[in-house]
């Protein structure tokens, strides 16, 4: 099966070997972002200010979770844990929140700043989160890149900072860490560090270098 969203709202299933979708839901709010497992039959679509969990055995909502409440703008990332336990939301405020789906990821629900700068007296800059990802083969970590130019480990289960990556820079300005994954076994990272589009056009710089990185993931994120 490939599952496609659109800014239109709507999601749609579609069996390769046929023109036409095998189920079309619409949602009626821009799809921002899609996860499925292969391992279970769930997937996670991010819609602005919620998320709707998909069961996609039997082909309906199984749940919409509403964004977190101390979240403030829209939804940018979405993963899904592996066994379809838990699931997570990178905001475009660089906030990062975690909802279980069952009791045994009860310690999972929590949100937190990922990706901004802490310029005291309570003043903040905010780098969009532009992408999520458990650690398959440790269940309770993730890991995030951003605007800020940073990749973050995290233990999702405690709340806590396992590591974090110096910025690449380009005129003494970060180069946004546009998109990542882990592979299906959690031992490779790729990310890759691009304008994000978070300043939008005015922010644009054809000069600013296009990288991908390819590297393992070391044991103490596990």
């Amino acid at each position: 099966i490939l599952i496609t969203g659109s800014w239109d709202g709507t999601v749609a299933m579609w069996d390769l070997r046929s023109a036409n979708p095998i189920k079309t839901e619409n949602f009626g709010s821009p799809v921002f972002a899609i996860d499925a497992q292969d391992s279970s039959p769930m997937a996670v679509f991010a819609l602005g200010r919620k998320a709707v969990v998909y069961d996609l055995g039997r082909m309906v909502v199984h749940n919409e979770t509403p964004a977190h409440n101390l979240s403030k703008f829209h939804i940018r990332a979405v993963a899904s844990w592996s066994d379809a336990s838990a699931f997570a939301l990178g905001y475009a405020e660089g906030r990062i929140s975690c909802h279980s789906l069952n009791q045994s990821t009860a310690a999972y629900n929590c949100c937190f700043k990922a990706h901004s700068q802490d310029l005291g007296s309570n003043k903040f800059v905010f780098h969009q989160t532009n992408f999520v990802r458990p650690i398959r083969k440790a269940p309770a970590a993730a890991v995030s890149g951003g605007g800020d130019g940073t990749i973050k480990a995290w233990r999702v289960s405690s709340k806590t900072r396992l590591f974090e990556s110096e910025p690449v820079l380009f005129n003494n300005t970060p180069i946004p860490v546009s998109a990542g994954d882990v592979t299906f076994d959690g031992n490779l990272l790729a990310y890759g560090l691009s304008y994000d589009w978070g300043m939008g056009k005015d922010g644009y710089n054809p000069q600013m270098p296009r990288q991908i990185h390819l590297t393992y993931v070391p044991d103490d994120w596990r």
